[in-house]
This record gives structure tokens, C-alpha cells and sequence, in this order.
């Protein structure tokens, strides 16, 4: 059995799949399965990953049969995992070539430990200058109180694609089985672990995300009641998360501000007054119109 295992969930990634398998092949930790779920692709997705398959036989290979969906097709390449040690990857990303090797070691340092993030860099698709957000040099040590204070106050949508405990992940996964919105699923994921306070950091990891206007764009709810809506389902899965998690009633009680402002990272309050102030005026606009 492998030690980890990469799970590339993909559809339609022809522009930039190339990139992403030539930086993941590259980790100098060989001990690594490549599970790849294509997701009926339409482009040249296909022959890119029979090219690749070619040259490394550590990439196992499933082409859906039809479009399942990419909250499934994500489930598909975690269910059929082997490793204890798992870590998702998205076919626009890159990676640093010690990125798996030194997240397994910041895991496996501490017996416990469910999850290693890394640090994130946003390539941003307009040419602005990459955004860096380094991950906190004090992640292991103080109170449980205040690493999860910490975590939860220097958290990025980025690091759920960290090196996890499979279990854990899979554990996230059906704790948020409800949630069914994709906008906000990776913050809600990450959730159950830093309220653990079992997470760990590697800034010799690089994670570098790709911000693009479809990714930005594709899921967010696009008015303000689908805002709201999310918003509710957001915080009742948060609030949810943190009844559940293994702490005392105090430790819940000096921990509940900072998941509240986590609640916040989704969609903030005043976006939603902002767009029902807007869509409002637009309604006014076009009946002064029809008057006119």
C-alpha cells in the first residue's frame, strides 16, 4: 500500500491539466498513487491523462461513464483511496515539488495530527501580483483553545487542499452531507478538524491556486436570497460543527466568536443587504421606465 494518495477529481481540463500532472509527478515523495476520476469530459482531457499514463504507472485512471456531478466525482476518487494519508488535487493548481514530502512530515510528527496545510499562494488570472498567505508558525503549541483561535482566524479556502487523515476526510464529508451548496463547501470541510485542534503547517509546502473568474463566479449564489439562503445553511452547519466537536462547554463558549467570524468568510451580511439594496433599485428603475 502507498503511503499517500493524490485524488484529481477533473472535468473538462484540457488548458491547463498539462501543467498541473508535470508539477504533481514531480514530488520528490515517490511513494504516491495518482487517482484521477474524469468526469465524461468533452475536451482533450482524455488523451492528455493516456499520454501521462504512459509515462508514470503510478496514475490509475476512471472515466465516468456520464457526468456525475462534482460533488460526487470528488467522493469518487476519496471512496477509492487506499492510503491512510490523502490529499485532493484540482487540475488548474500547482503544487512545489517538496509539497507532499513535507506535509507528510509535519503530519506524522505529532501522533494525533489529522490534517498539514500548507502555504497558499493565489495566482490570480488578471496578472495581479500573486497573493502569499503563509501558514502561522505556532500551529502545534498553547492551549487547544488557542490553536483552534488561531487556525480559524488564518484559515483559507486553500487549505483543504492539505494532506489529510482519510478518515477524517471522509468524517468531514458526511458531517456536511446536508450542506448542498458547492460555494462554501471547502471552509465548511475544514471546520471539523481545526475545532480537533489536531492540524499541523508546512510553509516548505507550496500550494499554488489558480483564481480565475469561472471558479470565482461559477458556484457563489447569485442574488441576494440566494446569498441569505446560504448564508443560513452556512451558519447552522458551522454552529452544527462546533456542538459536535471535542470540547468542553467552556472551551465551545471562548471558541464560538471566532466560528462566527468564520461564518463570516463565506458570504459576509453587508454583501447580502448590498445586493438587496441594488436589486431594489434596479426594480424601481425599470417600473420609472415603464411609467415613463
Amino acid at each position: 500500500m502507498v503511503s499517500v494518495t493524490i485524488g484529481l477529481p477533473v472535468y473538462n481540463g484540457a488548458d491547463y491539466l498539462e501543467q498541473a500532472l508535470a508539477s504533481l509527478l514531480a514530488q520528490s515523495m515517490r511513494d504516491i498513487q495518482f487517482l484521477i476520476s474524469d468526469n465524461a469530459s468533452t475536451d482533450a482531457t482524455p488523451d492528455i491523462l493516456a499520454k501521462w499514463m504512459a509515462k508514470d504507472s503510478r496514475i490509475k485512471y476512471r472515466r465516468q461513464p456520464q457526468n456525475i456531478g462534482a460533488s460526487a466525482n470528488f467522493n469518487w476518487v476519496l471512496d477509492n483511496a487506499g492510503s491512510q494519508w490523502f490529499a485532493f488535487a484540482a487540475h488548474d493548481d500547482l503544487w512545489s515539488p517538496n509539497f507532499v514530502e513535507s506535509l507528510f512530515h509535519a503530519i506524522t510528527a505529532k501522533p494525533g495530527l489529522v490534517l498539514a496545510v500548507p502555504q497558499v499562494v493565489t495566482m490570480f488570472e488578471d496578472r495581479r501580483e500573486d497573493a502569499r498567505r503563509p501558514v502561522p508558525e505556532e500551529m502545534t503549541t498553547g492551549s487547544r483553545v488557542d490553536l483552534i483561535r488561531r487556525a480559524l482566524q488564518e484559515v483559507c479556502g486553500g487549505w483543504f487542499y492539505g494532506l489529510w487523515n482519510r478518515q477524517t476526510l471522509i468524517s468531514a464529508f458526511q458531517q456536511t452531507r446536508n450542506f448542498t451548496h458547492v460555494f462554501g463547501a471547502d471552509l465548511l470541510i475544514l471546520l471539523p478538524p481545526i475545532l480537533s485542534g489536531a492540524i499541523a503547517g508546512s510553509n516548505k509546502a507550496i500550494f499554488y491556486e489558480r483564481l480565475t473568474t469561472l471558479s470565482v463566479q461559477r458556484y457563489r449564489p447569485k442574488t441576494a436570497k440566494g446569498e441569505y439562503v446560504f448564508y443560513c445553511d452556512f451558519l447552522k452547519e458551522c454552529l452544527k460543527a462546533l456542538k459536535a466537536a471535542p470540547l468542553s462547554q467552556t472551551e465551545k463558549f471562548l471558541v464560538l466568536p471566532s466560528v462566527l467570524r468564520h461564518v463570516r468568510r463565506g458570504i459576509p451580511l453587508r454583501s447580502i443587504l448590498k445586493n438587496a439594496v441594488r436589486e431594489a433599485l434596479d426594480v424601481l428603475r425599470v417600473k420609472k421606465r415603464k411609467c415613463a
